[in-house]
């Protein structure tokens, strides 16, 4: 699996990478458009069962596929870095359909590597 990856954080220790393929636009809270589209926006630390950190901003990324996820702030890639990709068998997670394809890792970080689709299916 390749990059360049949008990184979504989602709170402390929480990130969540796509594939710049699959991202049509980020929209930023101070957007006039924010309000309008955070309302059918998926949040990503609930989806996860995580605390967001309110000192992050927000931010909207909208996919290609036409789901739409709120984060705290988005990371366009790492430093250059593409990272190394490690994927996640799907018997190893808990939740079915598996939302997770593997774990990009980089100097000093790590991020989950998402499918979209199947976080839609969590959210239920």
């Amino acid at each position: 699996m390749r990059g360049p990856w949008l990184h979504l954080k989602v709170a402390p220790g929480w990130d969540v990478a796509f594939s710049m393929d699959m991202v049509e636009r980020l929209v930023h809270h101070a957007s006039p458009e924010y309000a309008a589209l955070s309302r059918q926006a998926f949040s990503l630390s609930a989806v996860l069962g995580v605390h967001p950190d309110p000192q992050m901003p927000g931010v909207l990324a909208l996919l290609r596929d036409g789901s739409c996820w709120h984060a705290g702030e988005v990371v366009l890639g790492r430093r250059g870095e593409e990272g190394r990709f490690f994927p996640v068998p799907p018997y190893l997670l808990e939740r079915q359909p598996p939302w997770c394809q593997g774990v990009l890792e980089w100097e000093g970080g790590w991020a989950f590597v998402a499918e979209s689709q199947a976080l839609e299916a969590l959210h239920g």
